[in-house]
């Protein structure tokens, strides 16, 4: 049997988020410089977890180390990001087509009060509780296809992009369509219909890359409020 701990966000994935939405909402604008000492008081942070969040987000191409000490903000790529999103359903997909009838089952036990949780969330307009559950819907694709491999992938790929559930579902609108997307989705594998499935869940990134698209175009206002 294969074991699992739910464990919190660590301190340095809850910075990292903070510094992507104010890098993607341009309250940090490129060219901003940015140091350790003032984040870690504005973030109420020790310096250690502050440097090694900057480290990562240099990764992820956030931000650039200065030759002389600090970090500038750097323009985001967005489609490198949303490249990023499409590994992400990549994977969920793959877990899906290569999954057994057994595996299917236990997807379809662990996705269904999930997807009453959400039918719940859309009705109350509780933006913020779909999201979470959103994640956890797509998170459990995994089980299809139990590959430590593409779990530690899956993991990484999700911290580049987790702004983009704050894009995206952000009217009541887009909930709804987010949520009619998932019960077509998961009304195919439980009717053995793996391949349509798949069809339906690439359409669902289609949709969601659009609006995103769509999203960044209107939010492009360039604040001067920074840390």
């Amino acid at each position: 049997m294969k074991i699992k701990l739910d464990r919190p966000p660590l301190l340095v994935d809850l910075i990292i988020e903070k510094l992507q939405e104010v890098i993607i909402s341009g309250e940090l604008p490129p060219g901003m410089r940015l140091t350790e000492e003032k984040l870690s008081r504005e973030l109420n942070a020790s310096r250690t977890p502050i440097r090694e969040s900057l480290i990562k987000l240099e990764q992820m191409g956030f931000v650039r180390r200065r030759a002389n000490g600090g970090w500038d903000v750097v323009s985001v790529d967005f489609d490198k990001i949303l490249d990023r999103y499409e590994v992400k359903v990549m994977i969920e997909v793959y877990s899906l087509l290569s999954s057994t009838k057994a595996a299917r089952t236990r997807f379809l036990k662990k996705v269904d009060p999930i997807l009453s949780q959400q039918k719940q969330a859309v009705e109350v307009r509780d933006y913020e509780g779909y999201r979470d559950l959103d994640l956890k819907f797509h998170q459990t694709f995994l089980l299809m296809h139990e590959n430590e491999y593409l779990e530690r992938m899956y993991g990484d790929t999700i911290k580049h992009i987790q702004w983009v559930r704050k894009v995206a579902i952000a009217l009541f609108l887009d909930v709804k369509d987010s949520f009619r997307d998932h019960l077509k989705i998961v009304t195919e594998i439980r009717n053995d219909n793996v391949h349509q499935a798949a069809v339906e869940h690439l359409a669902h990134l289609d949709r969601l890359i659009k609006k995103v698209r769509d999203e960044i175009k209107k939010n492009k206002t360039g604040h001067n409020d920074a840390i």
